[in-house]
């Protein structure tokens, strides 16, 4: 991503994601249900307000708890649909695809198929500014007769 995280790494920490997601938000049910069973066990039932508000607080807290979990499922599903259809792997390999059917494109098309005998093989460790240096210089040489420069003045016929 950006030349700082190699793509693997980030693929897998995408593929990890929504499983996260979803133990996040059972998670919050779980400590939400947590902290409302805990206000329960202070309910006088012959007080019916101070009863109806606890009860009010724990079913205000079980919601929340209960959007957690709704929250992480859908991230989850969203996470997942992303990774479905823009995975990494699906991306490199239509890459491949499309390249490999541009140079057969590019074969077929050609007027012959034959290499050229006087061509120099490809040095992938080569600087590429030398070898376009040295491409440019030959063509220079080529183009003024072979490097002989002929300092006599020319007689005027």
């Amino acid at each position: 991503m950006f030349g700082i995280f190699p793509i693997s790494a980030l693929n897998d920490f995408l593929s990890l994601l929504p499983g996260l997601f979803v133990v996040a938000g059972i998670l919050g049910t779980f400590m939400g249900i947590k902290g409302g069973l805990s206000s329960l066990g202070g309910m006088n039932l012959a007080d019916l307000d101070a009863t109806k508000h606890i009860m009010d607080t724990f079913l205000n807290e079980i919601a929340f708890a209960m959007a957690s979990s709704i929250t992480g499922i859908v991230f989850s599903l969203a996470l997942h649909v992303w990774n479905t259809f823009l995975s990494p792997d699906r991306v490199y390999v239509s890459l491949v695809d499309r390249f490999e059917s541009a140079l057969d494109l590019l074969w077929y098309r050609s007027d012959n198929n034959e290499y050229p005998m006087n061509e120099k093989p490809f040095d992938e460790n080569r600087d590429p500014i030398e070898a376009l240096a040295e491409e440019a210089l030959n063509l220079q040489i080529a183009k003024h007769g072979g490097g002989r420069h002929d300092t006599t003045p020319k007689k005027a016929s």
